[in-house]
């Protein structure tokens, strides 16, 4: 399916930070410092992943140098910090305190991390393993098993004792569709720098009450019951199927009808 080294050294990356993140959650005398740990740990892993990328053909620019999409994300990431003022204030905490810089930074160092890994690193391998194909056919079938695999990650979620399993299912399919419409933004406008913010953005959001304020609202054994399983499923394909889908077709219309431009090692 894809090519080998390029699978391998996918999987090594991400076994690599799951064993890390174990490690961490796993030991008393880190858990304090799990999130510098983890920074580091991903930045580590981050600038393996730029050389890794820098050494393989690419069959996409990975930066656009538009200050347009630059302005944008700022924009949209500024307007998502200070959404939360009020309940930072609450919990006695102030925008630019300590604690609150170093969660918004393992946010954005995870959403920089997870789009090189599986966006342009993984992208481009399985790409390079369907060249055999129609130009359209190997479009599609890169966003699908991309996407998929991005969603089967976030099965080790399960390692986590504050996951229940329908909490991590639910993340999973949530995965696959938001991988199957940043794949689509990033062949057409060939631009990580948004996707990057726009991911970071989501783990804000996402783990803003349990991870920051540690209030224990997060999808945990006692409070996600099958009942709002059900409710997020349902309400999530209908999204899929009616939003996600549409406009990841619109987005690479271009793309499906004239066939991808394969570009050459940059």
């Amino acid at each position: 399916m894809v090519s080998n080294n390029i699978f391998k050294i996918t999987i090594l990356i991400y076994v690599i930070n799951l064993i890390t993140s174990l490690l961490i959650n796993n030991n008393e005398y880190l858990l304090d410092n799990s999130l510098i740990i983890k920074i580091c740990v991903k930045a580590i892993l981050i600038f393996a992943l730029i050389i890794a990328i820098s050494k393989s053909k690419r069959y996409f620019k990975i930066w656009n140098y538009n200050l347009y999409f630059l302005l944008v994300g700022f924009l949209l990431l500024y307007l998502a910090i200070t959404s939360k003022t009020i309940q930072l204030k609450d919990s006695n905490l102030e925008l630019y305190s300590y604690e609150h810089l170093l969660f918004l930074f393992s946010c954005i160092i995870t959403g920089v991390f997870e789009e090189l890994l599986f966006r342009v690193f993984l992208f481009n391998g399985i790409i390079k393993s369907k060249l055999s194909s129609k130009k359209n056919e190997i479009l599609v079938k890169s966003i699908l098993w991309t996407s998929l695999l991005f969603g089967i990650a976030h099965i080790s979620n399960l390692l986590n004792p504050n996951y229940h399993i329908y909490s991590v299912i639910s993340q999973i399919i949530i995965a696959f569709g938001l991988g199957l419409l940043f794949q689509s933004l990033y062949i057409r406008f060939k631009n990580i720098s948004i996707l990057i913010i726009l991911h970071s953005i989501i783990n804000y959001f996402g783990a803003f009450n349990s991870k920051l304020l540690k209030d224990g609202n997060d999808l945990t054994n006692d409070i996600y019951t099958f009942s709002e399983f059900k409710e997020t499923i349902i309400i999530f394909v209908f999204f899929l199927i009616f939003i996600v889908i549409p406009l990841s077709y619109l987005t690479i219309k271009r793309e499906l009808k004239h066939g991808i431009t394969l570009y050459k090692k940059i």
